[in-house]
């Protein structure tokens, strides 16, 4: 017994279905309205022993050789680069008289990455942080949190894929 992935039921007997690549457990509910047929189903116990031999055989390394903590990936980013970040840059070198040549021997980075960072596009965070360095200069920015969007939940129960389709079903109408 496991959860829906599409509308969220609780406990029920699920299938796992592949969908545009994703592998989906649903429900007999959510099978027969999205109209999968049984070349499309494959029992969801069959699908996880299959790959869990898979990752057996492997040494029960992921992709990556090395697994990861539980950690939100989301949190540490509180701080974005600036929308004027090339103009920042370009100032910063002015004011300390420096052509782009001497700014990039200074980093010790290729004078492209400065033409470039100059003409707008975003440089690595390595290269940002020698720009800051270099030329005691801010690039980067604290987010403002008024952009977040809170989902009022009625229900304690997790988000699920039905949700994230019934908000952009109504966002677009």
């Amino acid at each position: 017994m496991a959860d829906c992935d599409v509308c969220g039921a609780g406990d029920v007997s699920t299938r796992s279905v592949r969908m545009h690549g994703a592998l989906l457990d649903v429900c007999g509910t959510c099978q027969n309205r999205m109209g999968l047929t049984a070349e499309e189903i494959g029992d969801a116990s069959l699908v996880r022993e299959r790959s869990q031999r898979s990752a057996a055989s492997r040494g029960g390394q992921g992709k990556g050789g090395r697994s990861r903590p539980n950690t939100d990936l989301m949190a540490g980013s509180e701080v974005e680069l600036a929308d004027d970040f090339a103009k920042r840059i370009r100032q910063g070198r002015e004011q300390k008289g420096w052509d782009q040549r001497t700014l990039a021997l200074r980093m010790k980075e290729r004078i492209n990455e400065v033409k470039r960072a100059e003409s707008g596009h975003r440089p690595s965070d390595k290269v940002l942080t020698k720009f800051e360095k270099s030329l005691d200069i801010v690039l980067m920015e604290v987010v403002d949190s008024g952009y977040e969007r809170h989902v009022k939940q009625s229900t304690p129960r997790s988000l699920n894929l039905g949700d994230i389709l019934d908000a952009a079903k109504r966002e677009s109408d």
